[in-house]
């Protein structure tokens, strides 16, 4: 008489960061809305000259995140009641660049940020590049951890491991960034040309895993 068992599939695998990944902040506020984005476009043309400097196309500067959003306080009036007082138009510009990894480069890159008068505020990740051979990788080793467990299920149970029946598996976007962690200051930093650092981040690690259903005979 023929069954069903139904395993859930695990897959963890590791990889060494091969990435740098910038992110820059640039924040830019004005009563008027013409000069703030005025000043947010001045400060990105800054830093793209800066990164010019070291081998960088402008074009490898990506905007992540781009708002316009109007600013209010709150103050006490002569009655002693709050009010709201508008305090300007604040333009931030949310860029990417990334880059292999290579600790000189980095330094430069800072060195351009800190140079560029622009004082963005910078976080600095360490990532894969190719996220696409991971994914499949992890696949495959949830797909062989399932079929090991009902293997030895089958075994224990004195059963056979039949025909598959289904797999059931929602993918996931994955974000494959190390728990390393590099801070640097870009006001810091123009006070002195940061040196280059032979770091070496941690490995990344990802999970995921699939569930099969096979038929035991």
């Amino acid at each position: 008489m023929s069954g069903k068992i139904t395993v859930k599939g695990e897959g963890k695998i590791t990889a060494a960061p091969d990435t740098i990944s910038l992110s820059a902040k640039l924040s830019s506020t004005d009563k008027d809305y013409a000069v703030a984005v005025g000043n947010s476009a001045n400060q990105l043309e800054k830093l793209k000259n800066g990164i010019k400097k070291f081998g960088f196309d402008k074009k490898t500067l990506k905007t992540s995140n781009f708002a316009v959003n109007a600013d209010y306080e709150s103050v006490n009036d002569e009655n002693g009641r709050y009010k709201r007082v508008f305090k300007g138009f604040t333009c931030v510009h949310d860029l990417v660049l990334e880059f292999d990894f290579d600790s000189k480069k980095l330094a430069d890159v800072i060195s351009a940020v800190a140079e560029s008068l622009s004082e963005p505020d910078i976080s600095i990740d360490f990532t894969v590049k190719d996220t696409d051979k991971l994914r499949d990788e992890l696949l495959k080793n949830a797909v062989a951890n399932a079929r090991k467990k009902a293997e030895l299920l089958c075994a224990a149970a004195g059963v056979t491991l039949g025909t598959l029946v289904s797999i059931d598996y929602t993918s996931v976007d994955l974000f494959p960034d190390c728990a390393t962690s590099y801070a640097v200051d870009a006001k810091c930093a123009r006070l002195a040309a940061p040196k280059a650092v032979n770091i070496l981040p941690e490995d990344i690690e990802i999970n995921d895993s699939v569930t099969i259903v096979w038929e035991t005979v």
